[in-house]
């Protein structure tokens, strides 16, 4: 796991972490409790997919705990990553581009309980049709959301976010 501070402007290691994950692996990015102002959490999770969209085209930046993500890329949160493990939605049919950015994103769709989401089985599909797709998924989760451990043993790699003052991220078991 890498630590990405508020203060880092591209973090090299970042930048190195996806270059490393294999094309179709996954990034989960963990929000240290307490999360850290929404506004930071939410610009850093858009920063990072962008990084990793100039790296490694296309992407998808999947949604969890932050609810709001939507509102700072502009565009509505109507089916997202909620539809699809309830209720059987197509990912292809939640994916929506965003303005400039060169990422897919889905947001978080129906009101649920994102921990249950975070550990059904319906993942390993998930990603292994996101790999065939050429897909980059990113995941974007609280570190004390249950089901957190089940989700972080199917990913490529770990960041976690956390601003240079609350270092409690560091304590985060996966």
């Amino acid at each position: 796991m890498i630590r990405f501070e508020s203060s880092a402007a591209a973090a090299p290691e970042l930048e190195q972490l996806i270059a490393e994950t294999q094309a179709g692996a996954s990034l989960l990015l963990v929000i240290a409790p307490p999360a850290p102002p929404e506004a930071w959490v939410r610009r850093s999770a858009v920063a990072i997919a962008d990084r990793a969209a100039a790296l490694t085209p296309p992407n998808l930046l999947g949604v969890g705990a932050d609810r709001k993500l939507h509102e700072e890329l502009g565009v509505e949160n109507y089916e997202g990553i909620a539809d699809v493990f309830l209720f059987g939605a197509s990912l292809k049919h939640v994916m929506l581009p965003v303005g400039d950015h060169r990422f897919l994103f889905v947001g978080a769709g129906a009101a649920a309980e994102f921990g249950t989401i975070l550990s059904d089985p319906k993942w390993r599909r998930l990603l292994n049709d996101a790999q065939g797709s050429g897909h980059f998924v990113i995941v974007l989760a609280d570190a004390e959301m249950p089901g957190l451990d089940h989700i972080a043993a199917r990913v490529g790699a770990v960041v976690g976010l956390s601003t240079a003052e609350d270092a409690r991220i560091d304590g985060v078991r996966l």
